[in-house]
């Protein structure tokens, strides 16, 4: 029984070492994507948010806080 797991483990390894040398590993696939140019138009969230902070300051001063 022991020169079974013996000759099985050889087996194996020998199948690894085999499946090593004829199966080539493929090259990771690479895309290059182009997005369009981005405009600079406009201002992006910055005027919202000095008008909510112009809005939160009239609200605490209309509630006199």
């Amino acid at each position: 029984m022991e020169a079974f797991i013996f000759f099985g483990g050889i087996a194996f390894v020998a199948g690894l070492i085999a499946r090593s040398l004829f199966v080539t590993q493929r090259q990771p696939q690479v895309i290059y994507v182009q997005t369009k140019p981005m405009e600079h138009g406009g201002g992006g969230c910055a005027p919202l948010i000095l008008i909510a902070a112009v809005v939160i300051v009239l609200l605490l001063a209309a509630s006199g806080a």
